[in-house]
C-alpha cells in the first residue's frame, strides 16, 4: 500500500517516515508533501490508499486537500494530524468519514495503531484478490467493485476470480468504465428503479457484442464496466451514453461520463480513473449531461480579474452591464475541466462578498438567505453545478438592484444604529450604551434621535429585530426552539418564550406548528 504524508513542518514529516517500520504495517511506498496544494499533486500521480495529513497548513489545509483528493479516490483511508484546539474544526473531517485523528505532540504508537486500523479496513472491504477465493453467484458485482481499485501492491487478479464470469472477460479482454453520478443517494430515490436500469442497457449493449459488470458505489454512483472481444468504437460508446441518456430521462438528476478503452482485465482500473476525472468536471455541466474528454484545449476566460471587473461596474449602477458580465463570467467557466471546482467557488464567493459589501455601503439591505443565518460559504457549499452557483448570484444581484431603485436616503447615524444592531442581535449584552458608544454619541441624544426618526424607542426595536429573526429561524426545522433563544440573544428560554408570545401572539413552538406543514 502507498502511504502519503502531508504536514507543512519538515522535523514532522522526516521524523514519521524514518521512526515507523512502515513495511510492517504493509505499508511499501511513503510520499511526504509540505502542504495540501502538492499533497493534491502527488495523490493524482500515485494515488495512495491511505492519507495521514495535518489539519492546518499553507496554501492549502487538510480539510481542503481531503475533499479535492475524495473526488478521483473516493475510497481513500484518511488520518488527521490536529492539536487540541482543532477539535472543532475537525467536525469537517466527518463527511469526509476520516478512520481517525491523532492529537499532536504525535505518539508513534497512537500513529502505527491508526495507519494499522486503516489497512485493515480497506482490507476488510477490498480482500487482496491473490487470497480471494473463487466466488458464489455474486461474483460478478464483487469483481466489477474490485475493478474500481488499484491493485494491492501491483499485484494481479488471479483468473479464477473471472474465469467463470459469462461471457467471459480476461487479459484479451476490451473494457471500458462507464460511471452514472446521480444527485440523489439511489436507495431513497422513488423514480429510479436499478434492475430495470440494468436491465434495459444489458440487452441494448449485446447488439454492439458487449457485456458489462456492475456495482454502486457510495450510494451514488453506477458503475459499469463494459467489455467484448474486441474494440468498440468512439461512435459506439456514444450511442450507448445517449440512449441511456434518453432512458434516465428527466425523472432525477445524474451525469454520465465513459473512460478510455483499455485492452486486458489488469488495466479496467486505468478505465475507472479516467471516468472519475471527468465525474470530477460535473461541476461545470448542467444536469443530466454526458460529460466527454474534450480534445480541444479549454479556452482561457478572458476576465482577467472577475473581482475587479464586478466592483467597477456595480459602481456604474447599470443593471444590464452587470448582467451582461456576469453571464460573461459564466460562458467563461461552462463546459470546462480547466479548473477544480473550489476554485471557480472561490471566485463567486468573492463576488458575493463584493456584493454583500457594496450593499452595505450604500446602505441597502441586501440579505442572502431568507433566514439571514447562513454564511456566504454555506450559501455557496449548497450548490452542485455551476448554473446553480451563477442562478444564485444573478438572483441576489437582481435583488441589489431592486433595493437601489427602492431605497429612501435614511440618516446615516439610524443606519449605523441599525447596521450595529444586525450585526450584534445575538448577543444578550448588547445594551443602549454599546450602542451609543459605536455611534460616538451619549446614550440620551441616541435615543431621542431614534425615537424620532423612526417612531420606536431603542429597545423595542431590538426586540422586534430579534423577533423577526427568530421567526426566520423557527420556519427553519433544523434549528431545534432550545438553541434559537441563544442565536437572538436570550440566554434564558423561558424568557425569550414570554417575550415571544407577547409580541406574536403565539409560543415558539405554536408558530412552528402553524408555519411548517
Amino acid at each position: 500500500m502507498i502511504l502519503l504524508i502531508a504536514d507543512d513542518e519538515e522535523l514532522t514529516r522526516n521524523g514519521l517516515r524514518t521512526a515507523v517500520d512502515w513495511e510492517s504495517l504493509q505499508i511499501h511506498k511513503v510520499l511526504c508533501a509540505e502542504d495540501g496544494i502538492q499533497g493534491l499533486e502527488l495523490a493524482r500521480e500515485h494515488h495512495p490508499d491511505i492519507i495521514l495529513t495535518d489539519v492546518r497548513m499553507p496554501r492549502m489545509d487538510g480539510i481542503h486537500m481531503v475533499e479535492e483528493i475524495r473526488q478521483f479516490l473516493p475510497d481513500t483511508g484518511v488520518i488527521f494530524m490536529s492539536g487540541y484546539s482543532d477539535k472543532e474544526y475537525l467536525k469537517a473531517a466527518i463527511k469526509f468519514k476520516a478512520i481517525n485523528y491523532v492529537e499532536k505532540p504525535l505518539n508513534l504508537l497512537e500513529i502505527e495503531e491508526a495507519v494499522s486500523e486503516a489497512v485493515q479496513n480497506i482490507y476488510s472491504k477490498h480482500p487482496a484478490p491473490v487470497l480471494e477465493p473463487v466466488f458464489a453467484p455474486d461474483n460478478a458485482m464483487r469483481l466489477a467493485s474490485m475493478l474500481t481499485r488499484p491493485l494491492p501492491g501491483g499485484g494481479s487478479i488471479a483468473p479464477a476470480l473471472y474465469g467463470d464470469i459469462t461471457p467471459a472477460i480476461g487479459e484479451g479482454s476490451y473494457i471500458t468504465t462507464m460511471i452514472i453520478k446521480f444527485m440523489t443517494p439511489i436507495s431513497e430515490s422513488v423514480s429510479l428503479h436499478v434492475p430495470e436500469l440494468i436491465q434495459f442497457l444489458d440487452t441494448y449493449i449485446k447488439r454492439f457484442q458487449l457485456a458489462d459488470l456492475f456495482t454502486i458505489k457510495h450510494d451514488l454512483h453506477l458503475i459499469c464496466h463494459l467489455y467484448g472481444d474486441t474494440r468498440p468504437s468512439y461512435e459506439t460508446i456514444v450511442r450507448i451514453e445517449k440512449k441511456l441518456q434518453s432512458f434516465l430521462g428527466t425523472r432525477q438528476n445524474y451525469f454520465i461520463a465513459c473512460g478510455k478503452t483499455v485492452h486486458g482485465i489488469h488495466h479496467a482500473y486505468e478505465s475507472y480513473c479516467a471516468a472519475v476525472v471527468l465525474i470530477q468536471s460535473s461541476f461545470f455541466y448542467d444536469y443530466n449531461s454526458i460529460l466527454s474528454q474534450n480534445e480541444e484545449p479549454d479556452p482561457v476566460p478572458d476576465i482577467d480579474n472577475p473581482t475587479t471587473a464586478f466592483s467597477d461596474i456595480l459602481q456604474q449602477k447599470d443593471s444590464a452591464l452587470t448582467q451582461q458580465f456576469l453571464d460573461r463570467l459564466y460562458d467563461s467557466f461552462k463546459n470546462i475541466s480547466r479548473y477544480l471546482p473550489n476554485q471557480v467557488k472561490d471566485i463567486y464567493y468573492r463576488l458575493f462578498q463584493l456584493l454583500q459589501n457594496t450593499a452595505k455601503q450604500m446602505q441597502l439591505k441586501l440579505m442572502l438567505s431568507d433566514t439571514g443565518t447562513e454564511t456566504i460559504l454555506d450559501y455557496i457549499g449548497s450548490t452542485n453545478t455551476l448554473l446553480e452557483l451563477h442562478q444564485l448570484l444573478t438572483e441576489k444581484t437582481a435583488l441589489f438592484f431592486q433595493s437601489m431603485e427602492e431605497y429612501v436616503p435614511e440618516n446615516t447615524t439610524i443606519y449605523a444604529i441599525k447596521s450595529y444592531i444586525g450585526e450584534n442581535y445575538d448577543k444578550e449584552s448588547l445594551s443602549v450604551k454599546d450602542i451609543s458608544e459605536h455611534v460616538y454619541l451619549s446614550t440620551s441624544y441616541v435615543c431621542t434621535l431614534f425615537k424620532n426618526e423612526t417612531g420606536q424607542t431603542l429597545n423595542q426595536y431590538l426586540t422586534e429585530f430579534r423577533m423577526e429573526r427568530a421567526k426566520q429561524l423557527l420556519s427553519d426545522p433544523r434549528y431545534k426552539i432550545s438553541d434559537i433563544s441563544s442565536k437572538v440573544g436570550y440566554a434564558d428560554g423561558n424568557y425569550f418564550g414570554k417575550s415571544f408570545k407577547k409580541a406574536v401572539g403565539l409560543s415558539p413552538s405554536e408558530f412552528r406548528e402553524k408555519m411548517l406543514p
